[in-house]
């Protein structure tokens, strides 16, 4: 892979923060999108509790979802087997926020994973329940599709097919609709990716038709990057041309991309620099995408982020409030739902826009927390568009580690870099998981990411 491969939620080794546009190497990176927060026990009924460091709401409004309007998006990426109306973010079981659309990871061709996997666990009656306080508190819930589990286009899935799987899932589980989070490096760097997602989007909307279901992409803001020599075939900037018209918005993700760090105003509204000169925010719209698609994605809390485009909450509303002053209004993506459970940065944000709709007006106490972190990697599972059973099993514990409440959640490689193989730290038993077919589970500290091997 490139030096500077885009490493949408990825573990970077520190060589690559200041990495420059090179031909291509035999480095291979796979880019994560989430799986960072340490899982929870299983028997839990709660979320991340707030913490003396968490922002302060002193005053609480909403912002229903509108086709028209700001969309306030966050993800959640795992439950760990908790289906409790907290663990999915439900209406009255949370605080009161503006998040307006609540996307649940991850599906793969195999099947549902994480929190989507928790999600099809529910009885429908309970599921019904959960969706009915969504959509009375004007918000959608939606399902999202690969992240760094699966790259398909490397892996040699048909893009109809898979369109048509997701589809079915998505009507089967009483999702909204679909985000695509799309991170099929190689591909795209090889210039095949682009062909892939166009047929995957026709056939997907085909199946979901607009005005019925939402389909959102998260592309990595240097997927729209304009450079034949690092995508011959246009990346993201094609995908737009081609069919953006038929997606509904773009969770842009403005983070995590090394020196291209989007991590003042002006790096991130109008000068992006760094690998991936001229995919600022307002950069990207010059080249011709909608300014209502483009929503601004960055990490909730310095937990969210791997390297660099962190923005303290008060930063990012000045940054916010500049952009909307200037006409945008797109909305805002923060990853994830459990650094903001009770909703304060994003109310934040929200009011940040002014006239993009209600918001909570928040008082930090402080920028900067010190959080443990962990990869949290997909539980294997075998499954159709019918039924979903895990294979996750007890496991002996790992030769010297001990599973304690001290290091719950923490992950370990069977044989990093070689074998899919991995274990999970669960409430004081070792869990024996797998990353999905073709990968590999890589180390990290006490996490674990799935890549592909090295060539």
């Amino acid at each position: 892979m490139k030096t500077l491969l885009l490493s949408c939620i990825a573990l970077l080794a520190a060589s690559l923060v200041d990495a420059k546009p090179t031909k291509p190497s035999n480095e291979h990176w796979s880019a994560i999108h989430g799986h960072l927060m340490r899982p929870k026990p299983i028997n839990s009924t709660q979320v991340s509790p707030e913490t003396s460091d968490s922002p302060k709401i002193t005053k609480r409004g909403f912002t229903p979802f509108s086709a028209n309007g700001p969309k306030f998006v966050s993800y959640i990426d795992n439950t760990s087997g908790n289906t409790g109306a907290a663990a999915f973010a439900v209406p009255g079981a949370v605080p009161d926020n503006d998040y307006n659309v609540i996307i649940l990871g991850f599906w793969l061709d195999s099947g549902l994973y994480d929190s989507g996997y928790s999600w099809s666990m529910l009885d429908s009656a309970t599921r019904s329940d959960y969706l009915s306080k969504f959509h009375a508190a004007g918000k959608k819930v939606l399902i999202s599709a690969y992240g760094a589990a699966e790259w398909p286009v490397s892996g040699g899935v048909d893009p109809t097919k898979s369109a048509q799987n997701l589809a079915a899932v998505v009507k089967q589980y009483g999702f909204d609709g679909a985000d695509i989070d799309w991170e099929d490096n190689n591909a795209m760097d090889a210039g095949t990716g682009e062909a892939w997602l166009i047929t995957f989007q026709k056939a997907l909307r085909a199946e979901l038709p607009a005005g019925q279901y939402l389909i959102s992409h998260a592309p990595q803001a240097p997927y729209f990057y304009v450079n034949t020599a690092q995508y011959p075939n246009g990346a993201y900037q094609a995908v737009h041309k081609a069919v953006g018209s038929t997606i509904d918005w773009y969770n842009t993700q403005f983070y995590n991309q090394g020196s291209s760090s989007y991590d003042t105003c002006d790096k991130l509204l109008h000068t992006s620099g760094g690998a991936f000169p001229g995919t600022s925010l307002f950069e990207i719209i010059a080249t011709g995408v909608d300014s209502s698609k483009l929503l601004i994605g960055k990490p909730a809390t310095p937990a969210g982020a791997t390297n660099t485009g962190y923005m303290d909450p008060s930063s990012l509303a000045t940054c916010i409030s500049q952009a909307s002053s200037a006409g945008w209004n797109a909305g805002v993506m923060l990853w994830q739902f459990t650094l903001d459970t009770n909703g304060a940065i994003i109310g934040q944000l929200a009011n940040a826009m002014g006239g993009g709709g209600g918001g909570s007006t928040t008082t930090t106490t402080t920028t900067t927390t010190t959080t443990t972190t962990t990869t949290q990697a997909t539980t294997t599972t075998t499954s159709s568009a019918s039924k979903t059973t895990t294979t996750t099993s007890a496991s002996a514990t790992p030769t010297g580690t001990a599973c304690t409440s001290s290091n719950n959640g923490a992950m370990l490689c069977t044989a990093s870099g070689s074998s899919p193989a991995y274990q999970t730290c669960n409430n004081g038993g070792w869990l024996a998981q797998s990353c999905a077919s073709g990968t590999v589970c890589i180390q990290s500290g006490n996490g674990i990411y799935c890549g592909y091997p090295s060539k």
